[in-house]
């Protein structure tokens, strides 16, 4: 492993924590797939059919060439309190770079309010907020940086790293606020749209300057599912911005549906340089959705993800 490679991974690694560089910081990417409905729009807790929802996710990345590589897991739940027009839900969600040298992690409650507009549409309010926590430790970090072409085998436990960053905990109150609006066109179609906003009170960072955050982040979605059984097309596209920088996945699903179960293929793209190849299936009240981003044009290894829904 040579030192460019080993900036490569790191710039990886920063990318996942939102501490790309020390002026325009950004949040790891959505998947419209395998997301947890609340981190795309908060507006979205409980609006379900059921009366609960639970929803884990797990993401992997880069695990052959740094220890641990990059991963995350999280879990969601929310209550669809149908009478009140009202959802509750409560996620827990954690990153982690090496193991334990960059890591995050996220307790968050959000609450939803639902206005039925007539017979056919319904308007969504929703809000979250809680506690987030991002950490770093240099003295964990043991892959390139100990790269040394002067030592014998050239690579020494003991040197330190290229550069200096800032070991510690930042703890902040995150808050997010969102808008969804759903409505049947006929008796075949489903579109549901909405707008949200995340990180309304900044996170704060720290690891490469003084005074970082990560800035607040709009996201925009768009879906509309049409029935013609026992085919269902799913469309889809997202598009988010955040310091400056913004990003769009677009797709589409292609489910076959025998009553409660299915099973779906799908393909998005996101830009400037990601295919996201996508499997589905459902089986009475659990989904299972699988999904692998495949980065065009670059070096880095690919991001798994996999996520469980399960609807009582």
């Amino acid at each position: 492993m040579n030192v460019q490679h080993y900036k490569r991974l790191f710039i990886v690694a920063l990318l996942l924590f939102g501490v790309q560089n020390a002026t325009a910081q950004t949040s790891f990417p959505l998947s419209m797939v395998t997301t947890a409905p609340k981190q795309l729009n908060p507006a979205l807790t409980g609006l379900t059919d059921g009366r609960f929802r639970a929803h884990l996710s797990f993401k992997s990345q880069i695990g052959r060439e740094l220890a641990g590589g990059i991963s995350g897991t999280g879990v969601s739940v929310d209550y669809n309190f149908e009478a009140r027009q009202m959802g509750f839900g409560l996620s827990v969600f954690s990153n982690s770079v090496n193991r334990t040298a960059l890591r995050d992690f996220n307790l968050m409650v959000s609450y939803s309010y639902r206005l039925l507009l007539n017979d056919w549409s319904l308007l969504s309010f929703g809000v979250q907020s809680g506690f987030a926590q991002v950490g770093f430790d240099i003295d964990a970090l043991s892959f390139g940086s100990q790269f040394d072409p002067s030592h014998r085998g050239g690579f020494d436990p003991n040197a330190p790293p290229p550069f200096e960053l800032q070991s510690g905990n930042k703890n902040n109150i995150d808050a997010s606020v969102g808008v969804h609006w759903q409505a049947f066109l006929g008796t075949s179609m489903l579109l549901t749209t909405g707008v949200s906003a995340f990180h309304l009170i900044p996170v704060r960072t720290d690891f490469l300057r003084e005074e970082t955050y990560l800035r607040p982040k709009y996201v925009m979605m768009l879906e509309l599912r049409y029935a013609h059984e026992p085919f269902h097309f799913v469309p889809s596209v997202l598009h988010a911005t955040q310091s400056g920088q913004s990003y769009t996945e677009f797709g589409a699903r292609v489910e076959f549906r025998d009553g409660a179960n299915f099973a779906s293929v799908g393909v998005f793209y996101r830009t400037p340089n990601v295919v996201i190849p996508t499997l589905g299936f459902g089986i009475d009240r659990f989904t299972l959705n699988l999904s692998i981003e495949y980065y065009l044009r670059t070096n880095f290894s690919q991001i798994f993800n996999i996520s469980l829904i399960f609807r009582p």
